[in-house]
């Protein structure tokens, strides 16, 4: 089951649980979208980061704010970098990520912040817009766009007469391959975690899926 789905409610997520005797574990990825994006972008600034083991959100908090690494808190690593990464990986306008980064991360961007966090975030990372463009440029060409392993996402809405419904699909054009193919590495690993289950004995089952964690 694709757990993502379920209602936000408390009382209905909390249906989902371990009975007597059992324990409930989530296993996710670390980072899987910014990981792929770097992948696929050939983004050398963040392979190097993922290469050599440094926290990217610690990175990008430390730029966006002017502040040595040393000094970044857990909260400003939350409240900046977090909102800063996921927020302009796929391109996102600095008007939206003020809108984003309040309702997902509870934090405060002024316009003059925004603008701001923005460039500071394609200067650090300057290999994103032209995979960024390169998508905009094949979904407008043909009409879909695929993942490193061949899922094709279709996106018709690309040759609407309506300016923001092509700029939405253009839109999905970057970020479907990404979260297509990190969909695709979840159920792979929920199989491989099955089957380790088997060979070490272990009586369990994989639930669901959220985003990029098993349950």
């Amino acid at each position: 089951v694709n757990l993502q789905q379920v209602p936000r409610d408390p009382f209905i997520r909390g249906l989902f649980g371990a009975p007597p005797g059992w324990t409930f574990v989530e296993a996710d990825y670390s980072q899987i979208e910014l990981r792929i994006a770097a992948f696929l972008a050939r983004e050398r600034h963040m392979l190097h980061l993922y290469a050599v083991g440094a926290d990217i959100h610690l990175t990008t908090a430390a730029r966006v704010t002017g502040l040595p690494e040393s000094q970044v808190s857990k909260e400003v690593r939350k409240r900046v970098g977090k909102p800063v990464n996921f927020g302009f990986l796929y391109g996102m306008g600095w008007k939206k990520f003020i809108e984003t980064a309040f309702n997902n991360y509870g934090a405060v961007f002024s316009e003059e912040e925004a603008r701001g966090a923005r460039k500071t975030f394609f200067d650090l990372y300057p290999g994103l817009p032209a995979w960024h463009n390169r998508q905009r440029r094949l979904v407008n060409e043909h009409g879909r766009v695929q993942s490193p392993i061949g899922r094709v996402r279709h996106l018709p809405d690309i040759f609407s007469p309506e300016q923001g419904v092509r700029a939405e699909a253009e839109r999905q054009a970057i970020n479907s391959p990404v979260q297509g193919f990190a969909s695709d590495l979840a159920v792979l690993s929920m199989v491989a975690i099955n089957q380790k289950f088997r060979e070490l004995g272990i009586n369990g089952y994989c639930l669901g899926l959220v985003h990029d964690a098993i349950n």
